[in-house]
């Protein structure tokens, strides 16, 4: 059952057998009593509750000299006695619950849920009338007969548990049982439940102790050694095997963080590349900006420079083309190629002087030169002649 904490805190038997009671319990129980006080019939009501009726076997010991109870018996009080060859009961109809409630314990408000089943008879004849509840709270006498006198019919009792209780009603036991099996109920194992606990409360002596715990304790194949020792070396070997898997993780994760690293620091890496190359542009732009402003301070700065620069330049022009025009009109005169010719002349006798001067320096440096010396001095004579001539 559910984590191993949930107990059993009540057991309701409203007409069940001798029982109109419902009780509580705490803790561990012990069922006491003389005979015929009704002992095996609670022991039944739990069965019937937790097998809902479908392996339900009765206990032998609440049958008296009968060879065995049923449903009727329990719900209508079979007396144990006959009357006209036909089953004496105390009731000839009526209708009976039977519902074990379960708690778990907890430190704030215990969570509770009740399952049971609330079965009508209209005679000892008649197809019972079952209807399967659960309830996810507590289940008091108010549940059962709100006047205090009479029980709900079955229809407001029905409308009771899905309303007041939060519950839930189920017209076949299968479903019901289903329901209290699952995980978020008392959660065991239906198959075991079916098996072990008629046999619990049998009353029955064993034969043989070790049919028992075969049959009721044990897993239903015998164990099969080499098989087991099968699966405790191929669990010895899954073992090896994790652990080569658990290196190889490691490995993988060490490489893993180092990729990390690897490419965080190739991110940090662009990163500065393209704040460079960002940085760069900017101071790029920077030094555009103020060459332009710089250009733009200078080409104020000098404007008047360069349109006299220009106006200059195109009186130049001017003049250039005047003194061309004097020029051609000037080369026409006879004076004027005469005055030119002159200034030729004086340029020559200027560079005869030249060489008469040059002539005079050799000879005062070496007056006792050889004749080549000598030849030279005549000839840079004969040459001046010339250019006098």
């Amino acid at each position: 059952m559910t984590n191993g904490r949930v107990v059993l805190s009540r057991i309701i038997a409203v007409n069940w057998y001798g029982f109109r009671q419902i009780v509580d319990l705490d803790g561990a129980i012990v069922v006491a009593g003389a005979f015929g006080t009704g002992k095996s019939a609670l022991l039944d009501l739990m069965q019937y509750v937790m097998l809902g009726g479908q392996r339900w076997r009765q206990n032998r010991s609440a049958a008296g000299h009968r060879k065995s109870r049923d449903l009727v018996s329990y719900c209508l009080c079979d007396t144990n006695t006959e009357r006209n060859n036909q089953t004496h009961y105390v009731r000839n109809s009526g209708v009976t619950f039977a519902a074990l409630e379960f708690t778990w314990p907890g430190k704030n408000e215990p969570r509770r849920e009740t399952w049971g089943a609330r079965i009508e008879f209209a005679s000892p004849t008649a197809e019972p009338k079952i209807t399967w509840f659960y309830l996810a709270s507590r289940l008091d006498w108010s549940g059962l007969a709100p006047d205090g006198k009479s029980v709900l019919e079955d229809e407001a009792f029905r409308t009771s548990v899905r309303r007041n209780f939060e519950g839930a009603v189920f017209n076949r036991a299968v479903d019901y049982l289903e329901e209290m099996a699952a995980p978020r109920h008392l959660h065991f194992d239906r198959t075991q439940m079916n098996k072990t606990m008629p046999k619990a409360i049998a009353f029955e002596p064993e034969e043989s102790f070790e049919r028992f715990i075969r049959d009721f304790l044990l897993e239903p194949n015998p164990v099969d050694v080499n098989q087991v020792r099968q699966s405790l070396a191929a669990h010895k070997e899954m073992q090896a095997r994790l652990a080569r898997l658990n290196d190889e993780t490691d490995f993988l994760r060490r490489i893993g963080a180092l990729d990390e690293t690897y490419i965080k620091a190739k991110c940090e890496a662009a990163i500065f590349a393209h704040a460079k190359i960002v940085l760069e542009r900017d101071e790029a732009a920077e030094t555009l900006t103020q060459a332009e402003a710089r250009l733009a301070r200078e080409n104020d700065k000098y404007a008047v420079d360069l349109s006299d620069l220009e106006k200059a330049t195109v009186d130049l022009a001017q003049v250039t083309a005047l003194l061309n025009e004097v020029r051609l009109e000037a080369g026409r005169d006879v004076q004027f190629v005469e005055l030119e010719r002159l200034e030729r002349q004086k340029k020559e006798l200027n560079a005869s002087i030249a060489n008469l001067r040059k002539a005079k320096q050799i000879a005062g440096k070496a007056p006792q030169r050889s004749g080549n010396a000598l030849g030279e001095l005549a000839t840079t004579w004969r040459e001046s002649r010339a250019q006098w001539s």
